[in-house]
């Protein structure tokens, strides 16, 4: 997962909220095909670029709602 100091390539990263990200890495950010998990039951799966929900993904709640689509700089 480390390359040179920095993140890179597949792995797990462990926010100081407690949330989790498991997926791909490039030049030190979130990049590629990933999973992001909160402390609070909300998650993030699909795509994101320098460390961004972009792309296609599925972020659901706790409570079953969810929205599946296209993101674009953390927006939906």
């Amino acid at each position: 997962m480390y390359e040179n100091g920095m993140k890179h390539g597949k792995g797990r990263f462990l926010w100081s909220d407690n949330s989790v990200y498991e997926g791909e890495f490039f030049n030190n950010n979130m990049h590629g095909k990933g999973k992001n998990i909160w402390p609070d039951g909300r998650v993030y799966q699909g795509d994101w670029k320098n460390n961004m929900m972009s792309g296609y993904g599925i972020f659901s709640f706790k409570d079953g709602r969810r929205y599946e689509g296209q993101y674009e700089n953390d927006n939906k």
